[in-house]
């Protein structure tokens, strides 16, 4: 029990000190430092504290410092943890313009981008909450349904359950897409101001092109330090590994 006290204690005392430092690098921020605010947003990201605030500031801070992978990575990382906001999305396009990437980009249309966006209103995280407080209005409701003698009152509460049932599958369905939709794209950064892509998982193999720091990619596959990847356009390709930062490793 002694030891569980301690070691809720040193939990609090390390959240007070991240929370801190927060607020110190928020104060550096304003005051247009923004390499002292980067550090200190860094140093509670390596505290084991992570948002979707915190690395929305950390874009912000590299995004004003023109370090553009690190920006792009951090905005990349805040959309993924709140896809719902607009701040967040509206600075990672912006991001983007600031790399010399020439790799287009090809949006997602019809019917897979409609799903795409309405379950990326929310984090899965959010979706999964919902579900269980319907599960809840659903039992609640199937219970006054069942004591109930008033047949007003019945209907009433069938009609609840049925609606309840409804939202209850498509938060279901929503929640369970998105964290497949997530954790299946396994998107990376480039963090390299120049990065050769190859055919193959060698430097001596042919080179098909080269992207530039803030390239957007998707890792495929990794084989000792090579990743294979996928870029916007589609095509394929091998990077070395200590040139990219993924960011849903």
């Amino acid at each position: 029990m002694k030891k569980v006290i301690v070691f809720l204690v040193f939990c609090c005392f390390g959240m007070v000190a991240a929370q801190s430092k927060f607020d110190v690098a928020n104060g550096l921020y304003q005051k247009n430092d923004f390499t002292g605010a980067a550090q200190l947003y860094e140093s509670v990201l390596q505290s084991g504290e992570e948002s979707a605030e915190l690395h929305y500031n950390l874009g912000n801070c590299y995004y004003k410092l023109r370090k553009v992978g690190p920006a792009i990575f951090h905005f990349e990382k805040a959309h993924l943890m709140d896809p719902s906001d607009e701040a967040i999305e509206n600075n990672l396009v912006f991001a983007r313009k600031l790399s010399l990437d020439t790799i287009p980009h090809f949006p997602k249309v019809g019917f897979e981008k409609m799903v795409v966006q309405s379950t990326s209103i929310m984090h899965y995280d959010r979706w999964a909450l919902l579900s269980i407080l319907l599960g809840f209005v659903i039992v609640g409701c199937f219970a006054r349904y069942y004591l109930t003698k008033i047949s007003s009152k019945k209907r009433t509460y069938f009609s609840i359950m049925v609606v309840a049932f409804l939202v209850w599958c498509i938060s279901l369905f929503a929640g369970f897409y998105q964290r497949n939709y997530i954790h299946n794209q396994h998107p990376a950064i480039v963090f390299s101001d120049k990065l050769d892509l190859h055919t193959e998982p060698t430097s001596r193999s042919t080179t098909s092109l080269q992207l530039r720091e803030g390239a957007k990619v998707y890792v495929l596959e990794k084989s000792g330090e090579w990743l294979k990847v996928r870029l916007t356009d589609d095509s394929l390709g091998w990077l070395p590994a200590n040139g990219v930062r993924e960011v849903n490793p």
